[in-house]
């Protein structure tokens, strides 16, 4: 097997298991041992395959980035602006479906306060999807102005997040559609105002 296949497998591994670690103890209380352990390597092996655990964790964070983008790259493969239908089914259905990645992002929101990097990442990831939420808008015919379109794919993606966040606790809708009725609610909203 190739190195850099190797290396890329290790790395998936040890950040599969910071993962896991973060989801049962949080990120406060997962120590690189904790992370050697649970993926089954020595500790200098995962300090040789990732850094120290702030590398580790950036690493994660960007993994993570990289998976949004990805099921973001399904929408778009034929590079066609996606039906709006299919960017509130992406964010209602798969984008914040994984309770285990949500975990770990709600872990990562504090370090993103202060680190600008993981910033930058997060504002990239989620401009785009507001993007592509405000191209299908226009070209839909919802709303008068970018930024009233802009405004509503806003609260399009914090009714979706906060859907998903509220789900981790056990709180949610005893009717499973209410989120996404809410935001085809928005959009009916700003398209009689047009």
């Amino acid at each position: 097997m190739p190195r850099a296949k190797m290396n890329a497998e290790r790395r998936a591994q040890i950040l599969a298991a910071l993962e896991l670690c973060i989801v049962h103890q949080g990120l406060a209380r997962t120590s690189l041992n904790d992370v050697a352990e649970r993926a089954g390597l020595a500790r200098p092996l995962v300090r040789h395959f990732v850094g120290n655990r702030d590398n580790m964790i950036k690493l994660l964070f960007q993994s993570l980035i990289d998976r949004g983008e990805a099921q973001l790259n399904t929408l778009t493969e034929d590079g066609d602006q996606p039906e709006l239908r299919h960017m509130l089914d992406l964010l209602f259905g798969d984008l914040f479906s994984n309770a285990a990645s949500n975990i770990v992002v709600s872990e990562l929101w504090s370090l993103a306060r202060n680190n600008d990097e993981i910033q930058a990442s997060l504002r990239s990831l989620y401009d785009r999807i507001f993007d592509l939420l405000i191209v299908g808008m226009k070209a839909e015919g919802y709303g008068i102005s970018k930024q009233q379109r802009r405004d509503t794919a806003f609260c399009i993606v914090s009714l979706a997040y906060g859907h998903a966040s509220f789900r981790e606790i056990g709180l949610s809708s005893k009717k499973k559609s209410a989120p996404r009725l809410a935001a085809d609610t928005l959009l009916a909203d700003i398209l009689n105002k047009s």
